[in-house]
């Protein structure tokens, strides 16, 4: 089993979900929207350009997506799935530059981020995946130019197998919180419905994220939880 370094504990799937924790204990209260699905139980992607990550290649995948239609774009990587708290979590794609990791809540998918190899366990160097326009190794001044200011910013701390817990240096991660109607919001963010994370390494892009703020997403497994790919 390989050793995993601190930037590979680092991706943009577990930034996503410790964004949306730290939301919920800013705000009081767990945000509990429902995770996009019609009455009769049909799956109903969000149209929103801040809940869909796009690809050159591929179809987008979207927020409120089911499984099935994940993988109808992407395969599900085989030794992947995690749960925690009712939540389902998985690597698709078996080409690396197409990989995404992805939460299912209810049969939806409320999680997905880009930024981790589950093969070699390290993070990614490039990929065909972009939120806005921003993908993989872009910069900070590409992401404001994109999303604008964060409503925070945050150093990343990491656990170590002490329990201590440090701040990983040179990385922080830039949140972006939307209302229901996908406006920023600049203070308050006890009604926010959706994040988006970027997960900043230097001055790049080192993992990216778009989630729905479900309670569940506060007990997500950790890198350390999640299973490894074989040597």
């Amino acid at each position: 089993m390989k050793k995993k370094t601190a930037a590979v504990l680092l991706t943009g799937a577990l930034l996503s979900l410790a964004l949306c924790a730290c939301s919920n204990q800013d705000s009081g209260q767990v945000s509990t929207p429902a995770p996009g699905t019609e009455g009769n139980g049909e799956s109903k992607a969000s149209t929103s350009a801040l809940a869909t990550i796009t690809n050159k290649d591929k179809d987008p995948l979207a927020l409120g997506m089911t499984q099935a239609e994940v993988e109808a774009i992407l395969p599900m990587v085989s030794g992947s799935e995690s749960e925690a708290m009712g939540t389902t979590y998985a690597y698709f794609g078996t080409e690396p530059e197409n990989q995404v990791y992805v939460g299912f809540m209810d049969g939806v998918a409320t999680t997905l981020s880009v930024g981790g190899n589950f093969q070699t366990q390290q993070p990614l160097e490039s990929s065909n995946w972009s939120l806005e326009g921003v993908t993989l190794g872009a910069k900070r001044a590409d992401v404001e130019k994109a999303l604008g200011k964060p409503t925070k910013e945050e150093p990343v701390p990491i656990t170590g197998a002490d329990g201590e817990t440090t701040v990983a240096e040179g990385q922080v991660t830039l949140q972006y919180y939307y209302d229901a109607d996908d406006k920023l919001m600049t203070e308050d963010t006890q009604n926010a419905k959706k994040v988006v994370g970027i997960l900043l390494n230097g001055d790049k892009v080192q993992s990216f994220g778009t989630f729905t703020l479900v309670q569940s997403a506060a007990a997500a497994p950790t890198q350390d939880e999640a299973p490894e790919a074989a040597e």
